[in-house]
């Protein structure tokens, strides 16, 4: 069936297909513990044509041996120079767990970022003689790779820092909206248009940072699929808001309560929720106050709750008020 489709695409001249004696002058120029690898040539309508030619040693034993090494990690090492943004593409394809690999509109995005730095400073047509109409000029050229890539948002230029400036202040302002018992989603959504910002270019920023409140970010555009189509698979929310808690981040710290309690990725673990939760508590963190508060009426530990939700209550969380009526 493979060779069937091969051969499909090859007649459709999507595939271009190559005998292996129209490879010619053929120079080892390295190898490794299965295959070697040659830079060869190939002579088509009066054009030369410079291939690197792997060939991988057909060996039944060898070949299960290679399976092997890959299922445990295996990987080919970065070329020298290239740039890191692939790379990064690259390693994230390669995971092992299928979940943790990016969808293919997370790659595209992904290849978008790339793109447009790589157009922010290079002269078009002598645009060294005039760079009054740079910014025109290059939207021009980037329509080539629209083609390639889809629908291109609006381009910015030089913008790194005030993206930088942006996703900080949304941080910032989830977590003053979050602490008020704001609704998530809704605080997230409406600052992104209330800036005028797209939120898929944020999430492609977000999934190419390491840092703990980026994450935890992250985890939170994946949880209500913000900047996300439908059709892409929930990610793994938990792992990334405990990686981000385990930053020290105080809004991960928060989530992986509300994992644990609710079942989000995880387990349900009142034991763990309440132990996150407190630890979100020490952080300031009224809407862990809240919510561990309100754990506590149900279990109808009163004096407990009624603590926690007072001290939410005076700081201005709205939803604490209600439960404490009730305390």
């Amino acid at each position: 069936m493979h060779e069937a489709w091969i051969n499909k695409k090859v007649e459709e001249e999507k595939i271009t297909e190559y005998r292996y004696d129209e490879f010619k002058k053929k120079k080892k120029i390295g190898n490794g513990a299965h295959s070697s690898v040659f830079s060869t040539i190939v002579n088509k309508e009066n054009t030369v044509e410079v291939f690197a030619l792997k060939v991988i040693e057909n060996n039944a034993e060898i070949s299960k041996e290679i399976v092997n090494e890959i299922v445990e990690g295996l990987r080919e090492k970065p070329i020298q120079g290239v740039n890191q943004g692939y790379m990064t593409i690259y390693e994230k394809c390669w995971q092992s767990n299928p979940n943790d690999r990016p969808s293919i509109s997370i790659v595209s995005l992904m290849l978008k970022d790339i793109i447009y730095p790589l157009f922010q400073d290079i002269p078009i047509d002598g645009i060294n003689e005039d760079e009054s109409n740079f910014e025109e000029r290059t939207k021009e050229y980037i329509k080539i790779i629209d083609t390639i890539f889809g629908e291109i948002p609006e381009i910015k230029f030089n913008d790194q820092d005030s993206k930088i400036t942006f996703i900080n202040d949304l941080y910032s302002n989830l977590y003053e909206m979050l602490n008020k018992g704001e609704s998530v989603p809704k605080t997230i959504k409406n600052y992104i248009a209330e800036n005028g910002k797209s939120a898929n270019d944020v999430l492609i920023w977000l999934y190419l940072k390491n840092e703990p409140k980026y994450i935890c970010l992250r985890g939170i555009f994946y949880m209500w699929k913000i900047g996300m189509k439908k059709k892409e698979n929930n990610a793994d929310v938990f792992s990334l808001f405990l990686e981000a808690a385990k930053g020290n981040d105080t809004i991960a710290k928060y989530f992986v309560g509300r994992c644990y309690e609710v079942g989000w990725n995880t387990r349900m673990n009142t034991k763990y929720a309440i132990e996150w939760y407190d630890k979100a508590i020490e952080d300031e963190c009224l809407a862990a106050e809240y919510i561990l508060g309100n754990c506590y009426y149900r279990c109808q530990e009163y004096s407990k709750a009624f603590k926690l939700l007072r001290n939410a209550v005076d700081k201005g969380n709205i939803m604490a008020m209600y439960k404490l009526g009730l305390c």
